[in-house]
């Protein structure tokens, strides 16, 4: 039963319409002053506010009606000759004025077109917010690794500008930290590809582990990966590489199964604007470092000079 709260001073015409509103189905709560209309507001709600203009504006204004009442649809009765206060009512997007003398049947119109507006526009807003929740997690899907839950390749050139804007504006320095594991292909050939990819899946779970919130890690494709460690200088992005690397080689993979691995990882650092100009000679130096250590010793951390 929708309830509508009346606040007038009992001399409006929806108040003799307390039968005709019963038979059809609504209550009818009244209220001759501010402090009623809002303790009835704050306990039971309402589906519609019956305003008489005759009120004080100082009611309708008031912050605690103002606040109580702001998505509650209200029907604003003028005087015969409609003269009102325009600002009591002209922003609120559920409110109507409408002049009495009122019959139940126009009341009652008005009713329900303005209970069945706001019950649309919270629909819509229902629909938007689920299309943008959708929208939201497909565009997280799309920039997502589906192995790692880590961020996939086509998260990298859009962070990396982001950082690049960044050192423009604020005279920042970031690193990028490209990593690869040392013989992945041995693990594939001698457990099979499951224990591969399981390998990933726990030394993503350790880039995790040991890295800030702030980092950005990114699988970059079959057994590399790539962080992007904003506010950090070479030197500093040396010092986390070399900790990232001593974590894998001291760590057990799959410890609890039949055939537990071992494994390293070597490792590239280069900084920007140290080392590079734009986002793809940074991305080219960081692999040539990584590479520099890969073919010389593995198990390496290498920084761009």
């Amino acid at each position: 039963m929708p309830k509508i709260l009346l606040i007038d001073k009992g001399t409006s015409s929806v108040r003799n319409m307390n039968k005709s509103l019963a038979k059809n189905k609504y209550e009818l709560i009244c209220a001759q002053d501010l402090k009623t209309a809002l303790g009835f507001l704050k306990n039971n709600g309402a589906d519609l506010i019956v305003i008489d203009m005759d009120n004080p504006p100082a009611i309708i204004n008031s912050a605690g009606f103002k606040k109580s009442s702001a998505d509650i649809p209200k029907i604003f009765l003028l005087g015969r000759d409609g003269s009102c206060d325009k600002s009591l009512w002209v922003k609120d997007r559920y409110a109507v004025p409408v002049r009495q003398p009122l019959s139940f049947t126009e009341f009652n119109s008005w009713a329900g077109k303005l209970m069945n507006f706001k019950a649309l526009h919270e629909e819509n807003s229902m629909l938007r917010d689920e299309i943008k929740a959708k929208q939201e997690k497909i565009d997280e899907i799309s920039i997502t690794d589906d192995l790692t839950g880590l961020y996939n390749i086509r998260f990298l050139s859009q962070s990396i500008d982001i950082e690049i804007e960044r050192s423009h504006r604020f005279g920042s320095i970031f690193s990028v930290i490209f990593m690869d594991i040392d013989d992945l292909k041995k693990v594939n050939d001698k457990f099979g590809h499951l224990t591969g990819s399981r390998v990933l899946i726990e030394t993503a779970r350790i880039l995790q582990n040991n890295l800030r919130k702030v980092d950005i890690i990114i699988r970059y494709g079959g057994d590399e990966f790539v962080i992007i460690m904003p506010q950090t200088s070479k030197e500093s992005g040396f010092m986390v590489a070399d900790r990232l690397r001593k974590t894998i080689e001291n760590s057990v993979f799959l410890k609890n199964e039949d055939h537990p691995v071992r494994i390293t990882a070597s490792f590239g650092v280069a900084s920007f604007p140290v080392n590079a100009k734009d986002k793809e000679e940074l991305l080219v130096i960081a692999d040539k470092a990584l590479y520099h250590g890969k073919f010389s010793t593995k198990n390496v951390v290498f920084a761009a000079e």
